[in-house]
C-alpha cells in the first residue's frame, strides 16, 4: 500500500520470531529474561549489540517490536548484560543521528541499516525518541500530543494518527469521513476501486518514500546506485500511474509508482510469477528522461502516460535479454537490441540511416522534446505523441492530441544526402545540418500531408506536394532551370562548398547551381562589397543552371563546378534583373533580353572589317551533326562553341586531349561583308559562314583550317592541299569536320592529282 504511514510499515509490521526454548540472559533487577527474536533480518539474542552503539534485549511483553520507552518490546542493556536503569530525573541521552549517504532520491541510514527516501530520513530518528523530553531535545522532531509519539517536523505524527483512525476500506467509508485534519481520500495502493484516508502529502514525496523505503535495498552501494547511470538517470519525481488498456494481466499498476526507481518492476507481476519466468523479469529498469539519456530508451507500454520511457542499461552490468535483444544497438553502442530492431533501424541500403546517434540541440522555436535527444537517428516515429508547440494553444492535428496529423506516426531517419537515392529533406527541428527520408524507413510509404502524396518531379521514387513539383519548374519558360538536380563536384582550385548532392531546403531540393537561388550568398567570397554597384553585388543575385540547348537568353559557364556542361542564367531567375558588376549592365548584342559589359559586347562583335552576325538566333543541327547545336545560338558572337562538347563522329572536344581547334573562338559572319576567308558552317541547317580570324587578331591557324596563309586570301589560314586547289568547292568553302579529317583531305588531294 502506497501511503504516508511508512514508519508503520518499516517498524510496526515486522513480526517477532518465536522465542527460543533456551532461557536468555536475565536482568538482576527484575528477573526478566532476554529471548531471541528477529528484527529487519537480524536475529538478536541476549543483550546483543546492534548497528548502533547500544546493547538491546528482546523481551516477550509485546508482539510489536518498537525500540523505545520502558516496558516496550526492546529494552536497553548495560555492557555487563544487565538492564540499564533509567537515570532519574535526567532522561537517557538521545540516540545519535543516523549517518546518511545522499543519492538524490535515496539516502543510506546507518542507524537503521536501510535505504530511506530523503524526505523521510529524519522520520525514523524522531520515532525512536520514546519520551516527550527526548523528542523535544532532538533537532527536526516534534512531540505529537494526539499520537503520543515523536514525529519529524516534515510529517506530522498527529496528522498520521488522525487520518489512520479514519481509514475504512469498506462501503461505509466516505470522502466526508476523511475530509479535514490534513487528510485526503485516495485510491493510492488499493485495487478494485477501494479508497482509504491518508495524510495529505505531495504525490512526488509519496513516490520517493515508496521507491526507497519500500524496496529491499540492503547495501549502501545499491542505495547509491538507485538513481541509475550518470548519463541516463532515473526520473526522481515519481507520480502515481494508471494502467494502460490491454495490460490487465500485468499486475497492479494503477495507484502505484510503477517504473520509478531502479528495480525489477515486473518481478512479482502475474506474467513473471510462473515456474519459468522470462529472463527479463528479474532485470532492473527505471523510467528515465528521454531528453537526458545517452542510452537506448523504450516506451513504457503498461502505463497511460505516453511520455514514459525506460532503460535497462542504466542499471549497469546489463547484457541484454530475450526481450530487447543481445546485439549491440546500431544507434547506441552502450545498449542492446535484437537483430530485427537493428535491421529495421538501418533503413534502405540505398539510403541508409546515419549512425551512431548523437544528442541533438533544438533549433530556435522548435519543440522542447528535441533537445538533448537522439532525434532522427534510426528509423522511428520521433514526433509521435509529442507536443509540437512549447506554449500556447495546440493545433487540432498536434501529435499529442486525439487527432494527430498523419505524419506523426510515420517513421523516418537522418540520412546522408550524398548517399541516398531518395529525396533528402532538411531536418528543421535541430541546429545540425541533418537531412531526412521517410522512404528509406518504409517501403510502403505513400506520402503524407507534410511531404505530399504525388511522385516528385526530380525524384519519382519519393513523394512531394503538387506545389513543390510546380516550384521545381522554375525560371522563364524560354530558359527554364534544369531539373532534376545532380551531385556536384568543385572544379580545381574552386570553393569546396560546391561539392555536394542534391539537398532539400523545404521546397528546394537543389545542389549548387540547381534551382533559383542566390547560390553564393553568404559564402566566403561574398562577405563584403555587396551593395548595388560594388564589386560583389552579384552575390545577392539569384540564378540557376539552365540547358544551353533550351535557353533564349544569355548563358554563361558555371566555372565553380567540374562539369563543363554546366551553364547558368541570371535573367531567367529574375524578370527584373538589370545586370550586376560581373555580367555588366548594358544590353547584350547577341541577346537583347540579357546584360553584358561593354567589353564583352566589343569582343563578341569581332573585327569591324568582318563583323559577327548579331543578334543571335536559335539553330537546328544538320543531319548527323552534334545534338548540342539544336536550339542553341551556335555560332553567334565570338565564342569557342565546340569547347568541351562531345561531337561524336564529327569530332570530340570533351576528352582529355581535344583537338587544337576546339578552344578557338569563331562566329557566324556575312561572307559578303568580311575581309577574311569565310567558311561554310556545316553543323547547322542554315546557310551560315564562319571566320576564326575575325575573333582573334593573333589567330595562327589550327589543324582543321590549316596553318598556311591562304593563296586566295593572305590574311586567313588554309591547308597546303587547299592552297593547291585540290580541295576547294565552287564557293571556296570547306566542310566542318573533326581534326582527323585533315589527313583525309590531304590524301584525297593526292589521289586527285594522280
Amino acid at each position: 500500500m502506497v501511503s504516508s504511514v511508512w514508519f508503520t510499515i518499516a517498524l510496526s509490521s515486522m513480526p517477532l520470531a518465536a522465542a527460543d526454548t533456551v532461557t536468555g540472559r536475565t536482568y538482576p533487577d527484575d528477573g526478566k529474561a532476554c529471548i531471541s527474536c528477529t528484527y529487519k533480518g537480524t536475529t538478536f539474542a541476549d543483550c546483543q549489540k546492534t548497528g548502533a552503539n547500544y546493547f538491546w534485549c528482546c523481551t516477550a511483553e509485546s508482539g510489536s517490536p518498537g525500540m523505545g520507552g520502558e516496558g516496550g518490546t526492546w529494552d536497553k542493556c548495560t555492557e555487563g548484560g544487565t538492564k540499564e536503569a533509567a537515570p532519574a530525573p535526567v532522561p537517557p541521552p538521545a540516540p545519535p543521528p543516523p549517518t546518511v549517504t545522499s543519492s538524490g532520491l535515496c539516502t543510506w541510514n546507518a542507524f537503521t541499516n536501510a535505504c530511506d527516501s530523503k524526505p523521510y530520513t529524519d522520520f525514523l530518528v524522531c520515532y525512536l525518541m520514546g519520551t516527550k523530553a527526548n523528542c523535544d531535545g532532538a533537532a527536526g522532531c516534534v512531540w505529537g500530543a494526539t499520537a503520543g509519539t515523536c514525529g519529524s517536523t516534515s510529517v506530522s505524527q498527529d496528522a498520521i494518527k488522525v487520518c489512520n483512525s479514519k481509514t475504512a476500506i469498506s462501503k461505509a467509508a466516505t470522502n466526508a469521513d476523511c475530509t479535514g485534519d490534513g487528510c485526503t481520500w485516495s485510491t493510492a495502493g488499493l485495487s478494485n476501486g477501494n479508497r482509504q484516508c491518508t495524510t495529505q502529502i505531495a504525490a512526488d514525496t509519496v513516490g520517493k518514500q515508496t521507491a526507497c523505503g519500500g524496496l529491499a535495498i540492503n547495501t549502501q552501494a545499491s542505495c547509491s546506485e538507485y538513481e541509475g547511470h550518470s548519463t541516463c538517470k532515473c526520473v526522481k519525481d515519481a507520480k502515481i500511474q494508471t494502467r494502460s488498456a490491454g495490460s490487465n494481466d500485468r499486475g497492479v499498476i494503477t495507484g502505484t509508482t510503477y517504473g520509478y526507481g531502479l528495480k525489477a518492476h515486473n518481478i512479482n507481476t502475474p506474467e513473471c510469477s510462473g515456474a519459468n519466468p522470462a529472463d527479463w523479469c528479474a532485470d532492473r529498469w527505471c523510467i528515465v528522461d528521454p531528453n537526458d539519456c545517452e542510452m537506448k530508451i523504450r516506451p513504457v507500454g503498461y502505463t497511460t502516460d505516453r511520455g514514459d520511457y525506460f532503460s535497462y542499461e542504466t542499471a549497469g552490468n546489463f547484457n541484454g535479454n530475450s526481450w530487447v535483444g543481445t546485439q549491440t544497438c546500431k544507434d547506441f553502442a552502450n545498449s542492446y537490441c535484437t537483430a530485427e530492431v537493428n535491421k529495421a533501424m538501418t533503413g534502405n541500403p540505398e539510403c541508409p540511416c546515419v549512425f551512431p546517434a548523437t544528442m541533438q540541440i533544438r533549433a530556435s522555436g522548435k519543440p522542447n522534446y528535441v533537445q538533448n535527444s537522439p532525434y532522427g537517428y534510426g528509423c522511428q516515429a520521433f514526433d509521435q505523441f509529442k507536443k509540437q508547440k512549447n506554449s500556447g494553444s495546440l493545433s487540432a492535428d498536434d501529435c499529442s492530441g486525439d487527432n494527430p496529423a498523419d505524419w506523426c506516426a510515420d517513421q523516418w531517419c537522418v540520412v546522408d544526402p550524398n548517399n541516398c537515392v531518395f529525396k533528402a529533406r532538411v531536418v528543421t527541428y535541430t541546429t545540425a545540418n541533418d537531412y531526412s527520408s521517410y522512404e528509406t524507413c518504409d517501403t510502403n510509404f505513400q506520402g503524407n500531408s507534410w511531404v505530399g502524396t504525388v511522385a516528385c518531379t526530380d525524384k519519382p521514387n519519393s513523394h512531394c506536394t503538387a506545389q513543390e513539383n510546380t516550384d521545381m519548374i522554375e525560371g522563364n519558360p524560354s530558359c527554364p532551370c534544369v531539373l532534376p538536380a545532380k551531385a556536384q563536384t568543385a572544379a580545381a582550385n574552386q570553393p569546396s562548398y560546391v561539392t555536394g548532392a542534391p539537398n532539400q531546403k523545404i521546397l528546394k531540393p537543389y545542389a549548387y547551381g540547381y534551382g533559383i537561388k542566390a547560390h553564393n550568398d553568404g559564402k566566403p567570397e561574398c562577405q563584403t562589397f555587396l551593395a548595388d554597384g560594388e564589386k560583389n553585388d552579384w552575390c545577392k543575385d539569384k540564378w540557376c543552371i539552365v540547358d544551353p540547348n533550351n535557353c533564349a537568353m544569355k548563358i554563361r559557364p558555371v566555372g565553380y563546378t567540374a562539369d563543363r556542361g554546366d551553364y547558368f542564367s541570371y535573367e531567367t531567375a529574375n524578370p527584373n534583373f538589370n545586370g550586376n558588376s560581373w555580367t555588366g549592365k548594358v544590353k547584350c548584342d547577341d541577346f537583347a533580353n540579357s546584360y553584358c559589359t561593354a567589353d564583352v559586347n566589343t569582343a563578341m562583335a569581332g573585327n569591324p572589317d568582318c563583323p559577327c552576325v548579331l543578334p543571335a538566333k536559335m539553330q537546328t543541327a544538320a543531319t548527323g551533326k552534334p545534338a548540342y547545336v539544336t536550339n542553341s545560338p551556335y555560332g553567334y558572337g565570338c565564342q569557342a562553341f565546340d569547347q568541351y562538347k562531345d561531337g561524336g563522329t564529327s569530332g570530340d572536344c570533351s576528352g582529355n586531349n581535344p583537338a587544337d581547334w576546339c578552344e578557338d573562338q569563331w562566329c557566324v559572319v556575312d561572307p559578303n561583308n568580311c575581309v577574311f576567308k569565310a567558311r561554310e558552317v556545316t553543323y547547322t541547317t542554315a546557310s551560315d559562314h564562319s571566320s576564326y580570324e575575325t575573333c582573334d587578331t593573333n589567330f595562327e591557324g589550327n589543324s582543321w583550317v590549316g596553318t598556311l596563309a591562304c593563296s586566295d586570301n593572305s590574311n586567313s589560314f588554309c591547308t597546303a592541299a587547299e592552297n593547291n586547289g585540290t580541295n576547294n568547292s565552287s564557293d571556296g568553302a570547306i566542310q566542318l569536320a573533326m581534326s582527323g579529317a585533315v589527313t583525309a583531305m590531304v590524301l584525297l588531294g593526292a589521289l586527285t592529282v594522280l
